[in-house]
């Protein structure tokens, strides 16, 4: 099957890649914030952001846990761009596109490139160690 040119394989693939790739980088992220606070067993960490009300969760209250010892690093805020750009991205995609699986994958894939490049721009500029 061919869907606006290329085969329905490529699109598969790409939504996997992008969908796990975003995933990881969501679980270092907060596993990295977690490490920079001071909280112990970042194994319980990364499980708890493998699913999605636990990070938020963590994301939202990530304050209350106490201030950072040092601000993150650059592979901290390229991992947090991945996942808030991927996930921005799919989550305007599904948004603005129509409610076909596949057209939402094409919008979504190119939303979320652009979105992790914004997104890693915003927070190189952010100076401050809560980020």
């Amino acid at each position: 099957m061919v869907v606006y040119g290329i085969p329905i394989v490529v699109f598969g693939a790409l939504w996997i890649a992008m969908f796990f790739g975003s995933v990881l980088a969501l679980v270092y992220t907060i596993s990295a914030d977690a490490r920079a606070r001071g909280l112990g067993g970042s194994t319980s960490w990364v499980i708890a952001s493998l699913l999605l009300l636990p990070a938020i969760w963590y994301w939202v209250r990530r304050e209350a846990y106490g201030s950072r010892e040092y601000e993150p690093t650059a592979r901290e805020r390229q991992a947090r761009a991945v996942a808030l750009g991927v996930g921005g991205g799919y989550v305007l995609g599904a948004t603005v596109g129509p409610p076909d699986v596949i057209t939402q994958v094409v919008y979504g894939a190119p939303l979320g490139i652009v979105g992790t490049v914004v997104v890693y721009a915003y927070l190189s500029r952010r100076t401050d160690a809560t980020t």
